[in-house]
């Protein structure tokens, strides 16, 4: 029998092991998080997996679901041994903090913090983030759900979370096997197919703010081929918070002819948002497709001014359109695992935004919007050799990148016109980006190994290619030193890149931006030191040193010539170190959970524009997340989180000095399994309890309101 054979045999005995426990076991006494064993199978995208160590075979069900990654290094291992530091989100997780999207999840994490742009809510992973989410890697299964514009993805309703198994996130750079956007952190949501659950749900979701959720989920199996189809269509009205004159802020320049005027901001509205998938596999060959919509509505104009819907040309909006295909192959050659990937991504972009002073005569104001649609398709191919203290990873990826079409809409000259909303054609379309194709590829390479019986490396590099501005090179070293069974230390090197978008490179003179092909990667080096205790589901323990030196970053500055005003620059460097400190315990009923993050710039290696009184511009200089789940009853969970984060330096235009007070921000759920009828669960939730009134700032714009208290419903029956 050839090694592979074998392997495939105890795999299949381990799962078969498991399952039977889990039928034994049963919903009645099992806890809720008790899941079946981690797929032998890796996400789409991953590399195959390489024989799970007896350390991991040896793991509880639920050890298995909570302790096992595969998103470091496209192989299932213990987060001990992954060379990454880690956090991982449950659906039993999910479900007890009333998480409405990806974006509730994320604000609980080491590092993650909540940066309010214009027209979106920005991610910055310790410290750094930029004027849209493109440093942050998120897949599904695997798959990149950023589109290839921006590298853009939306944390929002448009990703569902009831397919959700876990959630694996990664903090620090992912490039050596990623590539690009793979810069602060990379996120998995690994779903959860028919492979072990063959059931049904349906769900609903009811809110104050006029919150909406509808998802359902089919999963099942027929021989080795299972099957799951989900989707989910979701949002919310938002809140309408009247805003006074005095905080209607002019574009930059205009305060000595403005005329403050009252108006309403509209918190956190996301208009039907959906997400349709499906995934198909039987083993060998696995067949996934998502079509996704995200609708955001920008709270006030660009520059903080106040809106009067009434008044508006167009509704305010920024829309993504996504959709991806993904065909996986997992065969064998000999010793050798391959995964052989081949994908077609389609996304597009509307963006309505208001951006100037209002005029005597309707429409008042103007608004411009932002248009384009493009496709990149590609394949990944790699293969895994285990050897007896590791494995070997290789591979290469091909991919090409298109334009399709691309223009800029904007009321600057119908500023006369009576009508507040006259037709679209009375707005000429002018070119933004030129369409065109580019193709980029790149190799990669990782060895992991226990050298010692102590020690384990893990070395890879991966070298890109990009047509549109040259290449980038990146490592990864990583040491893992277990001198005790439940005693770990990590010392993680780790280089990525962010690359020139397609936007920065090309003319898009119809903004007054110049194009500028000499634009360079932005580049990060990284060093992370970890020490961590693990006691399994009784409590674990982990202290993270961070240093993140990011140059060549890539920012909107004036033009050395007279024409045009502006241009994207490599001009800005920031360099970061914190301390994060997190710990989770199971304790009887109670499960808890606590994180604080400390972060400051080094500030002769910052620039000194986004630095004031040593700490970094819209970035708290300490946060902190506490999370306790009480379970008086097998069915019944209550639920209280907690987020803190200090006083943060937020200048803008019209105030160099501005602050953000301190804060602290709490939501509850409720929930209660089935509650009179089996399969049945109903949870009661509100986010910002206490009502705090607060507000954020970002990338320079006014400090924007933030929701206030909102109540949800829920009710999901699966069956």
């Amino acid at each position: 029998m050839q090694p592979s054979d074998r392997s495939r045999r105890v795999r299949r005995d381990v799962v078969w092991i498991a399952a039977l426990v889990a039928s034994l076991v049963g919903p009645s006494t099992a806890c809720p998080e008790d899941k079946a064993p981690e797929p032998s199978a890796p996400p789409a995208t991953a590399a195959a997996p390489a024989e799970p160590s007896a350390d991991l075979n040896a793991l509880s069900l639920e050890e298995l679901l909570t302790t096992s990654v595969t998103t470091v290094s496209r192989t299932p291992q213990r987060i001990a041994d992954a060379p990454g530091v880690v956090t991982v989100v449950t659906q039993a997780e999910i479900q007890a903090m009333g998480a409405r999207t990806l974006a509730d999840i994320l604000w609980t994490i080491p590092g993650f913090i909540d940066v309010q742009d214009n027209n979106e809510h920005i991610v910055a992973v310790r410290g750094v983030f930029t004027t849209t989410n493109q440093k942050i890697l998120v897949l599904r299964d695997g798959h990149r759900l950023n589109e290839f514009l921006f590298e853009n993805f939306e944390p929002d309703y448009s990703i569902a979370l009831g397919n959700v198994r876990k959630i694996e996130i990664v903090r620090g750079p992912g490039a050596s096997l990623y590539g690009n956007a793979a810069l602060t952190a990379v996120i998995n949501i690994i779903t959860e197919d028919a492979t072990y659950t063959q059931d049904k749900s349906v769900g609903v979701s009811a809110g104050i703010y006029g919150q909406r959720r509808v998802e359902a989920i089919y999963r099942n199996k027929w021989g080795d081929a299972n099957l799951m189809l989900f989707g989910k269509w979701g949002g919310a009205d938002g809140q309408n918070v009247p805003m006074p004159a005095s905080q209607d802020y002019p574009s930059k320049g205009e305060m000595g002819n403005y005329v403050q005027r009252p108006g309403t901001a509209i918190v956190d509205r996301y208009e039907d948002n959906v997400d349709l998938g499906m995934k198909l596999n039987d083993g060998i060959v696995t067949l996934s497709g998502s079509i996704r919509r995200s609708n955001y509505t920008q709270p006030k104009g660009n520059s903080g001014q106040n809106v009067v819907q009434s008044d508006l040309f167009h509704p305010l909006g920024q829309i993504f359109n996504y959709s991806y295909l993904d065909l996986q192959l997992t065969p064998t050659w000999g010793p050798v695992q391959l995964t052989l990937r081949h994908y077609f991504d389609y996304s597009s972009y509307e963006s309505w935004q208001y951006t100037a002073a209002p005029t005597e005569l309707l429409p008042r104001g103007s608004e411009f919007s932002l248009n384009w649609a493009g496709s990149r398709a590609g394949v990944e191919y790699s293969g895994l050799l285990s050897h007896q203290r590791g494995d070997v990873l290789v591979g290469f990826s091909v991919e090409r990148r298109q334009m399709d079409e691309s223009f800029f809409r904007s009321t600057y000259d119908v500023s006369h016109i009576q009508d507040p909303k006259p037709d679209n054609a009375l707005i000429p379309r002018t070119p933004l980006v030129p369409p065109g194709i580019e193709y980029n590829g790149a190799i990669f390479a990782q060895f992991d190994s226990a050298i010692l019986p102590s020690l384990r490396v893990n070395v890879g590099a991966r070298y890109d290619v990009y047509q549109g501005f040259g290449s980038s090179f990146n490592p990864r070293l990583a040491l893992i030193f277990s001198p005790l069974e439940d005693l770990t230390a990590k010392l993680i090197y780790a280089r990525a890149f962010q690359a020139p978008t397609y936007f920065y490179r090309k003319s898009n003179s119809a903004l007054g931006y110049g194009s500028n092909d000499d634009l360079k990667p932005e580049v990060m080096n990284s060093l992370q030191a970890s020490v961590g205790i693990d006691k399994g589901l009784r409590w674990s323990g982990q202290v993270t040193y961070f240093r993140n030196d990011l140059s060549n970053q890539i920012t909107r500055a004036s033009n050395d010539k007279p024409s045009p005003p502006y241009v994207y620059k490599n001009i800005n460097e920031i360099t970061m170190q914190g301390l994060e400190v997190e710990a989770k315990g199971r304790f009887g009923p109670v499960q808890a959970i606590a994180n604080c993050t400390l972060q400051a710039p080094v500030v002769h290696k910052t620039a000194a524009a986004q630095v004031k009184n040593g700490k970094l511009a819209y970035i708290p200089a300490s946060s902190g997340n506490l999370g306790v789940t009480y379970r008086p009853l097998t069915k019944v969970s209550l639920n209280v989180t907690a987020h803190a984060e200090s006083r943060i330096y937020a200048p803008t235009p019209f105030d160099a000095m501005a602050s953000i007070d301190p804060r602290v921000v709490f939501n509850a759920t409720a929930g209660v399994e089935d509650a009179g009828l089996k399969g049945l669960r109903l949870a009661l939730s509100a986010y910002n309890v206490l009502d705090k009134q607060y507000a954020l700032g970002g990338t320079g714009v006014a400090p924007y309101p933030q929701p206030g208290r909102w109540w949800l419903v829920t009710a999901d029956y699966t069956f």
